[in-house]
């Protein structure tokens, strides 16, 4: 994913530090009837003492994460069954939100992204969104 395609928006929130990256260029889809549910790919991670202070986590999980995205995304925008809106993080989670058509459809794609493999410490959720509310509100977030 090209990084130019997305604003990063950063505070405080109960005193530790949360990201958010926002995907904007996506006006050509927003609201896709095609795309009417909002997924959530949850990772929560453990914050060891010397990262407890700003509970982020440390260089080796946001590794792993970054490879968990790199496969995952390919998998489920290639099929037009997601597009990834953003990804959050805050203290002890990450999170990664799509819309997308269905939940097994969904599934299918990050199953065969993972190959099976159980280490992705990761749930689910799912909420239909199909006026991309959601996506909306962050957008009204970006400062212009």
């Amino acid at each position: 994913m090209d990084d130019s395609l997305w604003t990063l928006l950063k505070g405080m929130e109960d005193g530790y530090p949360y990201f958010i990256r926002v995907r904007t260029d996506l006006a050509a889809v927003v609201g896709d009837r095609a795309l009417p549910n909002l997924l959530e790919i949850r990772w929560t991670y453990f914050v060891d003492e010397s990262h407890a202070a700003h509970g982020l986590p440390t260089q080796e999980q946001l590794q792993e994460m970054a490879t968990f995205e790199e496969r995952i995304v390919p998998a489920l925008e290639d099929g037009r069954h997601a597009i990834l809106v953003s990804v959050n993080m805050r203290c002890g989670e990450r999170r990664w939100l799509c819309y997308c058509d269905t939940r097994e459809q969904a599934e299918r794609a990050l199953n065969s992204a993972l190959g099976g493999d159980p280490s992705f410490p990761i749930e689910l959720s799912m909420m239909p969104d199909p006026e991309w509310k959601f996506y909306r509100d962050l957008l009204l977030e970006i400062p212009s």
